[in-house]
């Protein structure tokens, strides 16, 4: 009895290392992805050296890896994009402030005008916070980035710019 309750419980190991690779994967982390492709590649590699394997479980496991690898590739793409759109953000952020600098140029105080207020509110969609993994502050920061980059255009039309950035 003692092999199975040590077999139950690296079984329960395995769900839970299973479970927590998938939430990282649902958050962008690269590392997760990666870390669950290497352990479903090397369990398809031991139940084949093993022979515990049948011919429809090895298609699933080809299948399995296949798209690990491409999710692989897609939380890498999104975390190139969001490093991108942070750095641009700061970028502009720095700019501006340079270019208000008194240190600059001589600016009177009562010509700066302070920053508009958006006229409508910025909520971001349904679909962008689930394209997100359902982060609110995340879909927000997108969409007040693109809405600072357009500020004439509508709230939807930001969500949707945001919505196929995400998706391309």
């Amino acid at each position: 009895t003692s092999s199975r309750s040590g077999s139950g419980f690296s079984w329960i190991l395995e769900v839970l290392f299973i479970f927590g690779m998938g939430y990282g994967i649902s958050r962008y982390s690269v590392w997760c992805s990666r870390l669950m492709f290497g352990y479903c590649l090397v369990s398809a590699i031991h139940s084949v050296f093993t022979g515990g394997f049948t011919t429809y479980g090895l298609y699933c496991k080809i299948f399995v890896l296949y798209f690990l690898w491409i999710g692989i590739d897609a939380t890498q793409r999104y975390q190139l994009l969001m490093s991108k759109e942070r750095s641009s953000a700061a970028d502009g952020v720095v700019n501006s402030d340079l270019d208000r600098s008194p240190t600059h140029q001589q600016v009177d105080e009562d010509t700066i005008q302070p920053r508009p207020t958006p006229s409508e509110p910025l909520n971001p969609t349904q679909e962008l916070i689930s394209l997100c993994g359902g982060d609110r502050a995340q879909a927000q920061w997108l969409l007040s980035k693109v809405k600072s980059k357009h500020p004439n255009r509508s709230v939807e039309w930001c969500n949707q710019q945001v919505i196929e950035q995400l998706t391309t």
